[in-house]
């Protein structure tokens, strides 16, 4: 895929920007009337004492700065000592609020900067992308677990490559806690990679390594209309889809279930890797063109 701007995966956003950013973010989880990732931690709000001693400084600086302008204008050369020590005192508090106020920026931006980044990277190439989404509906292996309440999706980016849609994301799943204190049965989290290959269900196959079989018992074909499992191998697994994934440095399953074909990266590759967003650009265009059709 051509054209692509990589700029803002590239270069660590400043705290500032960040920070406020994940306000945004927070602000529409309230409207939504959801608890985000966002909706906890610290706030970009300044503590109270901190606008009671900027107000407190203005007014002893305000005094103390007309008082020194009188005994100036009255010839008393120690008005201009106290003025200088009242720009001192104004220059000094200013300092103390200014530090306070980094660090609290800085708080607020920690551990959000990769986040900002992907939503910034997918903005300048005009994808969809949100932070945080409902968990995902695929028919995938694992989509559907956990409780309906406890399923979720992190950086998820979505957009359309050469007429197909595809989307990539973190998908998360946990089951509860039981009420003895053990671990929760089925808890865990995934990257995955989905492009929708035809609007009709396609005879389900599973790609591990170095092979291509059914999922679970052989399949048998319920239409004579569409593809068969074979024909759907020889179509979507062709050589050049199987060589980009199994890259033996970091190699991915890959599944197609319903209509879609979903990439599992079970190593869960950093989301700002530009290598990994070239090899997921790579593996669409070798993919056949939507929606897929039986060979002739």
């Amino acid at each position: 895929m051509a054209g692509i701007n990589f700029t803002s995966l590239l270069h660590t956003p400043p705290a500032r920007v960040v920070a406020a950013w994940r306000e945004s973010v927070r602000q529409e989880d309230k409207w939504a009337e959801q608890h985000g990732p966002a909706t906890d931690g610290p706030r970009l709000r300044a503590p109270a004492w901190v606008a009671m001693l900027a107000i407190s400084t203005a007014l002893v600086c305000l005094i103390f700065a007309g008082v020194a302008i009188g005994m100036i204008l009255d010839g008393d050369d120690s008005g201009t000592v106290g003025l200088l020590l009242t720009l001192g005192l104004a220059v000094a508090v200013g300092l103390v609020l200014w530090i306070m106020l980094r660090r609290q920026v800085t708080k607020v931006a920690s551990g959000w900067e990769e986040h900002y980044q992907l939503m910034a990277f997918a903005n300048d190439n005009g994808f969809d992308a949100a932070p945080v989404a409902e968990g995902g509906d695929l028919p995938g292996r694992i989509f559907g677990r956990g409780l309906a309440g406890n399923r979720v999706r992190r950086d998820l980016v979505a957009w359309t490559q050469g007429g197909r849609q595809c989307h990539v994301a973190t998908e998360s799943w946990h089951s509860g806690n039981p009420p003895d204190g053990s671990p929760p049965e089925d808890q865990g989290s995934c990257r995955y990679f989905g492009v929708l290959l035809a609007e009709e269900e396609l005879p389900p196959l599973v790609f591990g390594p170095d092979e291509i079989v059914t999922a679970g018992a052989a399949v048998e074909q319920t239409t004579t209309a569409g593809p068969t499992a074979e024909q759907v191998a020889a179509t979507v697994f062709t050589p050049q889809v199987q060589a980009l994934l199994a890259v033996p440095t970091a190699p991915w399953e890959a599944e197609v279930a319903g209509g879609w074909f979903i990439v599992y990266q079970p190593e869960a590759p950093d989301p700002l890797d530009i290598a990994v967003w070239e090899r997921m650009f790579a593996l669409v265009d070798a993919l056949p063109p939507y929606p897929l059709a039986a060979p002739a």
